[in-house]
């Protein structure tokens, strides 16, 4: 099955209907979200090469008291936890 979906509507909530061997087609925008892919055998592509851009604003920075740097550097935007995802 083919999904199609918009910058306002939810990469996860699409996934979370996908089976093996589904794509998903994200029309241009910007998709503001922590994308979780753990379904198997799927595809998850731009609708136009450049189109879609997924990123998340979960970002923290701060100097603790003992001058440590403590911040989110390295946390995830997409994580990929399911075998033979394609990303186009």
């Amino acid at each position: 099955m083919i999904y199609e979906i918009f910058e306002n509507q939810s990469i996860n909530l699409a996934l979370s209907k996908m089976n093996e061997n589904d794509t998903l087609i994200l029309n241009d925008g910007i998709y503001n979200e922590k994308v979780f892919v753990t379904k198997n055998n799927i595809t998850i592509k731009a609708k136009k090469p450049n189109g879609a851009i997924i990123q998340n604003k979960d970002y923290y920075h701060k100097i603790m008291s003992n001058n440590n740097e403590c911040n989110t550097f390295g946390t995830y935007t997409v994580f990929i936890g399911g075998d033979n995802v394609t990303l186009e």
